[in-house]
């Protein structure tokens, strides 16, 4: 083309009857054929594979340029009218918006939808109030990179999705393309079957609930019978009697504490403190108890990395407590709990770990069900309330057992950045 000068070319061909412009800039055709079609005009024969050899435009010159007047003979032809109807195919609106927030295209079902667009403004044809969109990217496109998502409230309370994607126009505008769904109906069946699930759940409850309180029942009833023929009873028997009385009355009101805690749990209280406080305070409720200190080795270590983080003390407490207790009741005769504490990337990891008898893969799976136990006596919700309590600090606990060789429940709390000064813990 008899110039070796950095140049970028716009080659205005007639497709259809209808001229376009295909832009070669960058190594990329920005609107128009595919690489390696041939545009075959009056005078000239171009093919892209040649054209990309040509030296590019630099930045801030004025590029020059070429027309190639005539037909096309090639699949080019028909690229407009596939484009079109793969737009208007979807069952989904799509629409190209200007800086102005006017609506420059929009495909057959946003026209079926909402009727004559015209040049409107975006928000006017979507939202019930005529006000812009919640949320809305169009004055920070230039800086967007992903696709930003929003919801967006209709007329007679539709709810509509938005995807919105910048787009850069051969003239260097950039516009947003916004593909635009109809979530109302399934959002309505979300909530149908949330409700369905909560009442699920509150029948699952319900018979949990009903079973664990029929065995202390019995019991207390059996117990009252013998009190009643009171003449047949020696004093030993008597007194034992009212002892077992005593001891399911206590259990009924375990069973119902617990699950007053697990059915209406209370927001934690967060409040910046040194976790160190938290796990002397339940290695000394350990050490304290005669029974299980002399038989269980405790092993307590905090890295001193750890710092100060919001948590609510009573609640982590209450998880630590019944973690570490189911481990040494699964202990049989001498063992060790472990209890050590350290940074996990952006996380605090607390492990409690045990050389108990282990979990088969079925329990494991089960451990955080309300109301399943395999300890006797167990109410089969201190698990499950402890997981609630890690889920409202936004962590997670994990498990991990083998059976035979013991079980370890690792919990992980959030760390917020910068919050790395502060207390100096040690090992003991």
């Amino acid at each position: 083309l008899g110039t070796d000068e950095p140049v970028a070319y716009v080659i205005e061909p007639k497709i259809d009857g209808s001229a376009v412009s295909l832009t070669y800039e960058k190594g990329v055709f920005l609107r128009g054929a595919t690489r390696g079609d041939g545009l075959q005009g009056e005078d000239v024969t171009v093919n892209l594979r040649t054209i990309e050899a040509i030296p590019l435009a630099m930045q801030g010159e004025a590029p020059k340029l070429i027309e190639v007047r005539g037909e096309v003979y090639m699949p080019l032809s028909g690229f407009r009218k596939f484009n079109e109807r793969l737009v208007d195919g979807l069952g989904e609106g799509l629409r190209l918006v200007d800086g102005d927030f006017r609506i420059r295209h929009a495909n057959r079902w946003m026209h079926g939808q909402f009727g004559p667009i015209g040049y409107r403004r975006c928000y006017e044809v979507l939202t019930g109030d005529g006000l812009r969109c919640p949320g809305c990217p169009l004055e920070r496109r230039h800086e967007m990179g992903d696709a930003e998502r929003i919801e967006v409230t209709g007329v007679d309370g539709r709810r509509f999705s938005l995807s919105c994607s910048p787009v850069r126009q051969p003239d260097g505008q950039i516009f947003l393309l916004e593909l635009v769904a109809d979530v109302t109906e399934r959002e309505r069946l979300h909530a149908r079957l949330t409700e369905a699930e909560r009442l699920a759940a509150v029948g699952e409850l319900a018979a949990g609930v009903a079973h664990e309180i029929r065995n202390p029942l019995a019991a207390i009833v059996n117990a009252t019978t013998l009190l009643g023929a009171e003449e047949t009873l020696t004093r030993d028997e008597r007194a034992n009697t009212l002892a077992a009385v005593k001891k399911e009355a206590r259990r009924l009101n375990q069973i119902l504490s617990d699950f007053l805690v697990f059915a209406r749990p209370r927001e934690p209280k967060r409040l910046q403190m040194d976790v160190r406080e938290v796990v002397d305070h339940v290695a000394a409720l350990i050490r304290e108890d005669p029974g299980r200190a002399q038989r269980v080795a405790l092993d307590v270590y905090v890295d001193p990395a750890v710092p100060p983080f919001a948590f609510d003390a009573d609640q982590l407490t209450q998880v630590l407590w019944n973690i570490a207790l189911n481990g040494v009741e699964a202990i049989e005769g001498r063992g060790r709990l472990g209890i050590a504490v350290g940074l996990r990337g952006p996380e605090v990891a607390i492990a409690i770990t045990d050389t108990g008898s282990g979990m088969p893969d079925e329990a494991r799976r089960r451990v955080f069900e309300p109301f399943f136990s395999r300890k006797q006596g167990g109410t089969g919700l201190g698990l499950t309330i402890a997981q609630r309590i890690v889920a409202a600090h936004g962590g997670r606990i994990e498990v991990a057992s083998t059976p035979g060789g013991g079980t370890s429940f690792t919990i992980f709390l959030p760390l917020s950045a910068g919050e790395h000064d502060g207390c100096d813990p040690r090992r003991r």
